[in-house]
């Protein structure tokens, strides 16, 4: 499981202990999908290196905006599916919140 997860989180990897398995996520991409108020918060607070997307039509601190659920739906079966190319189906924000 955690060799599954590490394939899919660029910058993670597994590490074998003694007794045990430590998977190290640190340097792996964030990224926060919302629709909301604290959404919103969270968009402004993380990282620019951080990929933050609104759902929805509304104004967004976000970098990305995707329509509706359907397309986060889409856009979290790309990411999860056999192809580690990201086609990102979404309208680039040219702000960010400050």
């Amino acid at each position: 499981m955690l060799d599954d997860a590490t394939q899919r989180t660029a910058g993670s990897f597994v590490e074998e202990k003694t007794a045990s398995l430590a998977w190290h996520y640190r340097a792996a991409a964030i990224v926060a999908i919302g629709d909301d108020r604290t959404d919103e918060d969270l968009s402004g607070a993380l990282p620019t290196s951080a990929l933050t997307i609104h759902v929805g039509g509304e104004s967004s601190c976000a970098r990305y905006r995707l329509a509706d659920p359907a397309a986060v739906r889409r856009l979290l079966r790309r990411l999860m599916g056999p192809s580690s190319a990201l086609d990102l189906p979404a309208r680039r924000l040219s702000s960010r919140c400050s």
